[in-house]
Formats: C-alpha cells, sequence, structure tokens
C-alpha cells in the first residue's frame, strides 16, 4: 500500500503509513523482496535462538521442524484490470519467489543436520545443529479471493449493469471508507457480508482494501488445510 501511495504521489498516505509502521526507507519492489526476506530469516533466527534457550540442558541431536504459512496478498478493491492490482500481482510474484527459495533453503539445512554425525563431514557443524527448521508452506490468498471475484462478477455482470468495488485515492478517501464500514457495522449491525452485497462485491469490503466474513471464511479454510489434521477413519463395526 505504501509503494501505491507512492506511485499516485499521495503524501497523505506515505505520512499515514510511516506513522504507524515506521518508515523503512526507499519504496521499491526490490527493497520490500530484501525486507521481505529478512523478515523470513529473522523468525528462524528467534524460534532458534528460543528453542536452544529451552533445552540448553539437553540440546536436540537433529533439528525440530516448525510450520510457518506465508500468505499472498488479496486484491485490492474487485476491479482486477485496475493498475493497483497490477502492482499486488508483481509484488504476490515476488513475494511466491522469496518465500520459495527460503522453503528450499529450510529443506537443504534439514536434510544436511538430519543426517549421522559420522556423514556430516564437520564435527563442529554435527555437534550444534540449528535446534528449528521452518516447514514453509505459501497459502495463495490472491488466487482464491479473485476465483471469488470473478465469479461474483459474471453473475452480476450477466444479471445487468454493474461496476467492481475499487480502492479509493487518495488515501484520506479510504479512511473515510474505512470508519463508514466500521461505523455501519458496529452502529447498524449490517455485516460486511451485507455491505459488500449492497456493493455488489464478492470478498473485498466497500472500503476496498479489507476483506468481508466470506474473504474470512475462505482465508480460514485455506489455513486450515495445513493446520488442521483429518480425523481418522471410524473404524469398521465388529462382525458378530
Amino acid at each position: 500500500m505504501r509503494a501505491r501511495n507512492c506511485a499516485r504521489n499521495d503524501s497523505w498516505g506515505q505520512w499515514f503509513y510511516n506513522n504507524l509502521n515506521g518508515d523503512t526507507g526507499p519504496v521499491t519492489l526490490e527493497t520490500w523482496q530484501q525486507q521481505y526476506r529478512a523478515l523470513l530469516a529473522t523468525i528462524a533466527s528467534k524460534l532458534d535462538a528460543r528453542a536452544r534457550a529451552a533445552a540448553a540442558a539437553a540440546p536436540p541431536a537433529s533439528p525440530a521442524q516448525v510450520l510457518l504459512l506465508a500468505m499472498t496478498l488479496p486484491p485490492l478493491g474487485e476491479d482486477l484490470t485496475d493498475a493497483v492490482n497490477a502492482q499486488v500481482d508483481a509484488y504476490n510474484a515476488a513475494l511466491t519467489q522469496v518465500v520459495l527459495d527460503f522453503a528450499k533453503e529450510q529443506k537443504a539445512l534439514l536434510a544436511k543436520h538430519s543426517q549421522p554425525a559420522a556423514a556430516s563431514g564437520s564435527a563442529a557443524t554435527a555437534a550444534r545443529p540449528p535446534a528449528v527448521v521452518l516447514d514453509v508452506k505459501l497459502v495463495d490468498i490472491s488466487s482464491e479471493c479473485k476465483a471469488a471475484i470473478a465469479k461474483n462478477q459474471a453473475a452480476r455482470q450477466a444479471a445487468g449493469k454493474w461496476k467492481p468495488v475499487v480502492w479509493p485515492t487518495p488515501f484520506f478517501k479510504a479512511g473515510c471508507k474505512i470508519m463508514g464500514c466500521q461505523m455501519t457495522r458496529d452502529w447498524w449491525g449490517l455485516s460486511y457480508n451485507a455491505q459488500s452485497d449492497a456493493a455488489g462485491s464478492a470478498v473485498i469490503t466497500p472500503d476496498g482494501i479489507h476483506i468481508n466474513e466470506r474473504g474470512g471464511d475462505l482465508v480460514v479454510g485455506l489455513l486450515a488445510a495445513h493446520l488442521v489434521k483429518p480425523l481418522a477413519a471410524a473404524p469398521p463395526p465388529l462382525q458378530k
């Protein structure tokens, strides 16, 4: 979002982002990739340090795997042909490459330190394997949101004239839309789904930024596929 504000010379949006998140320097796709890669490395390092501290008396012989789910970004608004969503697509492509590369590195690290000490080739390395290696999975929220949006658009266009919800600019307009959606839900009890239905959108609220309850259910379903173990099949009935 900050990159989009800069591209449109939206100084108020840039100030708002920096005030909430801190100024992280120049906004380019390359610097964002570097920051995202550094974030993944920091997560791995901190989890490893915590695991080492917890098992100081009895260090593990091989690393434990910890699941890390990285999600792609949902669209901004539901006009998938808008320039802002072309930019979201570019960031998602970069995010995907960073995540897949990092996942490959973590798998190689696990394979290296899961081998017997004699086969490792280095006694020092074998004596101090990482306590934690990340099992990195990419959850493609973007594609699922786009599929829901495309299905909704096809149905509404067939029914008559309709325009998709778009991301409002400059950002102060988005701020007003956000507050409007929040107050409509809190004061009048109109759910985000109901507001989206009235605006003709599928998974994005009328503010053009946040997902509604349907979008939330979609995200939960995608995450649950990685987090919830399927129930074991019931045993066959005993034969009398």
